[in-house]
C-alpha cells in the first residue's frame, strides 16, 4: 500500500512540471490598425514569436519591430495572410522569429485583425 501510494505521487508530481511547463506560450489577437503593449526582453532573455498571421484583407500588413542599444528594426516580421480562399500552392509560410535581449519588441496590426503567438525563455 505504502509503495502504490509513493508511486501514485511520483506520477502525479512528474505530469503537474509537465502541464506546468506547456503553458509558456501567450497568443492574443491584435485588433486591426491597433498594436500590442511594448513586450520588454531583458538581457538574460529570449523571445520566440512562432506564430504571426493576419487575415485576408487589403495591403497593409501587420509587423515586428525590434529596438535594441538605441537602434530600430522595422518590419523584422511582417504578418503571413491566411487565405482559405487561396488556390492550393499559393499559400504563404509561417514564419518564426528569435529575439535576444536586451530588447523592445513593438507589435502592430495590419488593416485586418492579426494572431500571434509568442513566449519569452531562458538563456
Amino acid at each position: 500500500m505504502n509503495v502504490s501510494f509513493r508511486l501514485l505521487a511520483a506520477f502525479f508530481v512528474f505530469g503537474f512540471a509537465t502541464v506546468a511547463d506547456a503553458g509558456d506560450f501567450v497568443s492574443t489577437v491584435v485588433q486591426a490598425n491597433q498594436s500590442l503593449p511594448t513586450i520588454t526582453v531583458p538581457g538574460d532573455r529570449f523571445l520566440v514569436i512562432r506564430n504571426f498571421t493576419q487575415e485576408a484583407g487589403e495591403t497593409v500588413r501587420g509587423s515586428v519591430s525590434v529596438t535594441t542599444n538605441g537602434l530600430t528594426a522595422n518590419n523584422v516580421l511582417t504578418a503571413t495572410i491566411v487565405d482559405p480562399a487561396a488556390p492550393q500552392g499559393t499559400l504563404e509560410v509561417i514564419n518564426n522569429i528569435v529575439i535576444a535581449g536586451p530588447a523592445t519588441v513593438t507589435v502592430n496590426g495590419g488593416d485586418t485583425n492579426c494572431f500571434i503567438t509568442y513566449r519569452k525563455g531562458t538563456d
